[in-house]
């Protein structure tokens, strides 16, 4: 009889154990799931901020150079990422990315020429065109064919 109550001890100890195990299982995967998603929509904003914030350098980087006589014609490949839009106003250049509706962040840079601007129709691969001609600077996105 003794060691029928041994048994039954022993086997209800490993049940307890068991089900701490199943609850502190469960207890994780409630909490850790939406931490990890939450973790990885932030890392995916500070990507695209990211992808935009280097777009952005670039143009006006080889838009400054054409406006200060640096180069008269630059030709190059060029990514244009998810939420970014151009546009230009006499001898300023906006580009402004969006995310979602809620956050709205704008690179603006005057230039000592006028500014005649093609904009991208999307995001994509593009042949970015920067010329000198006639004291404007013309700006155009080519899609890559």
């Amino acid at each position: 009889m003794r060691r029928e109550v041994i048994q039954r001890i022993m086997v209800s100890r490993s049940l307890e154990k068991m089900m701490l195990i199943a609850v502190g299982l469960t207890t994780a995967v409630l909490v850790g799931v939406p931490v990890l998603l939450y973790a990885m929509d932030t890392l995916n904003n500070a990507s695209q901020l990211e992808a935009a914030e280097d777009f952005a350098g670039k143009v006006h980087s080889i838009v400054n150079s054409t406006d200060r006589g640096i180069s008269n014609d630059t030709t190059l490949q060029i990514s244009v990422p998810t939420g970014i839009s151009l546009s230009s106003s006499e001898s300023t250049l906006m580009i402004t990315f969006q995310k979602n509706d809620l956050q709205t962040i704008t690179w603006t840079e005057t230039y000592s020429h006028s500014i005649e601007l093609i904009p991208p129709s999307s995001t994509g691969l593009y042949f970015l065109t920067v010329r000198l001609v006639n004291e404007e600077i013309i700006i155009n996105f080519q899609p890559v064919a």
